[in-house]
């Protein structure tokens, strides 16, 4: 389970989406896997029901294809969508990440790509009782302990910390001391919908030094 799957694939099919709800967390993520994969000369592409321009900017910066259905994201239609453009384009590994993708949903995947089309999934909480994928990704600390051997049966799991997936401008920057650094940066992604950032300034606040900088960066919803 420590290895790496070989990808013999030069058609991958990344599914997931993005806006102010659901956060950039899932394209962030596959973008850095889709940078790796295409460095390494794997066609890649993207299918999505909804993205930002500035996403669809940044993936096809990399000549990644990109897909926008325009579909209820987790519908069956969506799902149903996703087989025949993945179809379509001969694709062999399709990726997928998102919370609205259901049990049903991926059970449809599973029967009608069969063995043909393999699927690799992220996941972050273990919720479903079945999670349908060929290969599992989750670097959580605690990945380990969540129960996958009974969820993703079968599947390669890939747990821990040792497969976090960072995009290139991070994984380049040389490598400092906890304590020598000057700032530290509380990022609760491109969204905040429980206003996270505002509890964690507060709290804060109260333990630091009133001659110490504070600044604080949020997300905030645009119509």
């Amino acid at each position: 389970m420590g290895r790496h799957p070989e990808i013999t694939t030069t058609d991958v099919v990344f599914r997931f989406d993005a806006n102010s709800a659901i956060g950039f967390g899932h394209a962030m993520r596959c973008y850095a896997l889709a940078e790796a994969l295409t460095y390494k000369g794997v066609n890649c592409s993207v299918i999505s029901s909804e993205l930002p321009e500035s996403l669809i900017n940044k993936f096809q910066s990399l000549g990644i294809s990109v897909e926008i259905t325009g579909m209820i994201i987790g519908s069956q239609v969506d799902c149903l969508e996703l087989i025949r453009r993945t179809t379509v384009r001969n694709g062999i590994l399709v990726i997928l990440d998102g919370y609205n993708f259901d049990e049903k949903f991926r059970r449809t995947l599973r029967a009608e790509f069969k063995s043909a089309i393999k699927i690799l999934t992220f996941d972050d909480t273990n919720e479903l009782d079945n999670l349908h994928c060929d290969i599992l990704i989750n670097s959580m600390p605690d990945a380990k302990n969540l129960g996958y051997e009974r969820t993703a049966i079968q599947s390669q799991l890939l747990l821990g910390l040792k497969y976090s997936l960072l995009r290139s401008e991070f994984a380049e920057i040389e490598h400092k001391p906890f304590l020598k650094k000057k700032y530290l940066l509380i990022n609760f992604g491109a969204s905040d919908p429980t206003n996270m950032t505002l509890t964690t300034v507060q709290e804060l606040i109260s333990h630091i030094d009133k001659n110490d900088e504070l600044q604080a960066v949020q997300t905030i919803k645009s119509n």
